[in-house]
């Protein structure tokens, strides 16, 4: 059973292998845009002004986008050029923008495009997005609702305020910081989860393979499966915890004293936390 499990594993990881080399080539950074060897030299910028906005609607094939809070007009900033277009429909009734990216690529012409950035200047009720390839970034915004669906690519969200976030990876990487989510799901098949000083009241994680980090936040409630890496949590659980590892290290530091918790039906603490490892290490570690 023990070599089964091994070559299982061997497995998975090699998988997380073939998907951080696509995803490595996919990377781009937020702050300077796309300026390697196949952006589009013909990209010509362009931007819309909207009115009230509740709902955005994404679909990108490998844009790199970025939705931020920020004073005076609803506004969308992006590059077009023959091979990279976009279709932007807003109805003014529901107050719903509708935002279709379509890339034509070619044996001559490749574009990873510039940064396109969508200014909101207030919260929004929805927020679904879907994209193939590139990197999508959230920041300074509440959204009562929001879904992305990420082929291959990174997902930065930062400062914002969620009540309901349902966000699935195929490969790619995935970084939360100062965010408060009420009810969460997480599903990333491969590459990595790292959530930052973040308060959480109910969340689930499912992780195939890649390395999954919880640092400095506190869940009330959370159900964390990982199938192959390494899992990390330090910060607080309320009320209960569910961390199973098939195979890799899980290293837990706790914010209050032993007593605080029972673990595996060992302690009287009011904080009820189980874990399984089936191959790898445990490592608990306590306020005392």
């Amino acid at each position: 059973m023990k070599i089964k499990g091994f070559v299982i594993t061997g497995i998975i990881l090699t998988i997380l292998g073939v998907g951080a080399t696509a995803v490595a080539s996919t990377q781009i950074d937020f702050k300077e845009g796309y300026t390697a060897l196949f952006a589009d030299p013909n990209l010509e910028e362009k931007q819309e002004t909207f009115g009230e906005i509740q709902k955005v609607t994404y679909d990108g094939s490998d844009e790199n986008i970025e939705i931020v809070y920020g004073e005076g007009e609803n506004t969308f900033t992006y590059y077009e050029s023959e091979t990279l277009t976009y279709d932007i429909s807003y109805d003014e009734e529901l107050k719903e923008l509708t935002i279709i990216q379509n890339h034509s690529f070619t044996f001559f012409s490749f574009s990873f495009g510039k940064k396109a950035t969508l200014t909101l200047n207030s919260s929004l009720e929805e927020l679904q997005m879907e994209a193939s390839a590139g990197n999508i970034g959230i920041k300074d915004l509440t959204i009562t609702k929001v879904k992305v669906d990420v082929s291959a690519g990174n997902l930065k969200i930062e400062n914002s305020i969620i009540p309901t976030l349902d966000l699935e990876s195929d490969a790619g990487n995935v970084n939360l910081h100062h965010v408060t989510v009420d009810s969460s799901i997480f599903v990333v098949r491969a590459g990595n989860l790292k959530i930052e000083d973040s308060k959480f009241e109910k969340s689930e994680i499912h992780a195939n393979a890649g390395n999954v980090n919880l640092k400095d936040t506190t869940f009330n409630v959370i159900d964390a499966k990982l199938n192959a890496g390494n899992l990390k949590f330090s910060g607080d659980v309320l009320t209960r915890a569910e961390f199973k590892l098939d195979a890799g290290n899980l290293t837990l530091t706790l914010s209050r004293p032993s007593a605080s918790y029972t673990i595996n039906g060992e302690g009287a603490g009011t904080t009820t936390i189980l874990y399984k490892v089936s191959a790898g290490n445990k490592n608990i570690y306590y306020a005392d």
